[in-house]
């Protein structure tokens, strides 16, 4: 036999010894839903049958829905539909519920059949029947909605603060000088908010300087941002918790339209309003101690409620208490970078496609960090003592600390002066304008990798 022939031949028998594939049946959309929802909450015999079918059909556009009714089965009625979706998935990740999901984030090529937001509306809508109008079958959507979890609270079930009571500084608050607070100053008026307060509640409507803002908090990403409220049409937006997540984010709804929004990005994503998307602005937001903030401002009000009030929903308002309350609880996110620890605090800035995040540690060790992001020059200011963090444009200019904190030395040693809004320039300095604040963020830096992959790294040892 020539050398030629042996490869050809071993093929043939190699091929011969495989078991035969099975056949695929395909199943319609309407079909296949049916029986999603028979393996869901059949008889033991009918879940088996129907998750048979739809493994049998091979298709793994299936893949997302089942995902979803594991949720809703208990440990000892997942087999069927866990056997399934290893047939159609072709590994193993696991039992659990998160880890499916996880495996459908990877997969960015799965589309689930036709129906799908249908589907998912009338399962969460098991949950909460404010879910159903949430996942309207014809809904834009900006975002994987087979990647959208129930965070475990439902519909609006951590309450909003809209037009909360606050008090002057010199006020009795309780407030202790070492605690977090964030700061925001807007027209002129300054404002902080108690992190006490806000890990509760994690949104707050309210009105700054004459002007709409909402401050949003999600506490699993550790992430808190202030957005201007105004709409396109010179109105507001108010919003709540939808009590859904997205790669560990919190979802908003806007009350009015009830457009789901990622927390962290201040963009529509799913509803009416992600038709024709307007994110929010960002505003510049400063996450300090109620000492260094009350320096800075002395005629600052500040956030203040009562602990009858937080007694209503079981909330002790003490620092740390809303932590300790959701301490261990995650959920799935697939894109990580090992860059960082994932529990590393990170000060995030995007400007336009562009995405960097600095540790907090490093800034502050620093005091002052002149940088780059896309073609914008920009400086951040660390404070050690209160870990606060401020960015601004530097436009022609390179800073340095100076032992007076209120101010910064550019190149000539000449003393800008450091106000929430921007750098002021020395006092005569005609041909110099004042550099404008950027806004950014604290975030983990799981959450900000998440949502920005693309990201920099900036300041690293």
């Amino acid at each position: 036999m020539k050398p030629s022939t042996i490869l050809p031949l071993f093929l043939l028998l190699a091929a011969a010894a495989l078991p035969a594939q099975a056949p695929r049946t395909p199943v319609s959309p309407s079909a296949g839903y049916a029986l999603a929802r028979i393996a869901l909450s059949g008889s033991e015999a009918a879940r088996r049958q129907a998750a048979g079918k739809l493994a049998a059909s091979g298709d793994p556009a299936w893949i997302a829905p089942l995902v979803d009714a594991l949720f809703f089965l208990q440990a000892d009625e997942r087999e069927p539909v866990l056997a399934a979706l290893r047939t159609l998935a072709g590994e193993d990740p696991g039992p659990r519920y998160h880890d499916w999901v996880e495996l459908v984030g990877r997969r960015t090529g799965l589309v689930p059949p036709p129906g799908y937001l249908d589907w998912k509306g009338q399962l969460f809508g098991r949950i909460d029947p404010h879910y159903r109008a949430l996942f309207q079958p014809a809904a834009m959507a900006l975002l994987r909605p087979e990647e959208i979890v129930w965070g475990g609270v439902h519909f609006d079930g951590i309450p909003a603060l809209d037009e909360p009571p606050h008090v002057p500084a010199d006020a009795e608050h309780g407030l202790d000088e070492r605690e977090e607070v964030f700061g925001l100053s807007l027209g002129g008026e300054q404002r902080a908010y108690p992190l006490r307060y806000v890990s509760w509640h994690e949104v707050v409507n309210d009105t700054l300087g004459g002007k709409p803002v909402v401050l949003t908090y999600c506490a699993l990403c550790r992430s808190g941002i202030a957005w201007s409220a105004k709409n396109l049409t010179g109105g507001r937006h108010t919003f709540a918790t939808s009590g859904l997540i997205y790669h560990s984010d919190k979802l908003m709804v806007d009350r009015a339209t009830q457009t789901l929004w990622l927390q962290i990005t201040g963009e529509p994503v799913l509803g009416p309003l992600a038709a024709k998307p307007a994110p929010l602005a960002m505003l510049p937001l400063t996450l300090t101690t109620w000492g260094a903030w009350k320096r800075l401002h002395p005629d600052t009000s500040v956030l203040q409620l009562t602990a009858a009030f937080g007694a209503r929903w079981g909330y002790r308002y003490t620092p740390g208490a809303a932590d300790l309350a959701r301490e261990g609880v995650s959920f799935p996110v697939w894109q990580r970078s090992r860059l960082l620890e994932q529990s590393e605090l990170v000060f995030g800035l995007r400007l336009l496609t562009n995405a960097k995040a600095w540790p907090v540690s490093k800034v502050t060790a620093e005091a002052v960090l002149n940088d780059r992001l896309g073609d914008t020059d920009l400086v951040l200011l660390g404070d050690p003592d209160s870990r606060a963090v401020r960015a601004y444009r530097r436009t022609g200019h390179t800073f340095k600390a100076d032992p007076d904190p209120s101010t910064v030395l550019d190149e000539a040693g000449r003393p800008w002066h450091v106000t929430e809004e921007s750098l002021l320039p020395p006092a005569g300095a005609e041909n110099d304008k004042p550099l404008p604040r950027l806004p950014g963020h604290v975030a983990f830096w799981f959450a900000w990798f998440g949502f920005h992959p693309q990201t920099e790294v900036g300041g690293k040892p």
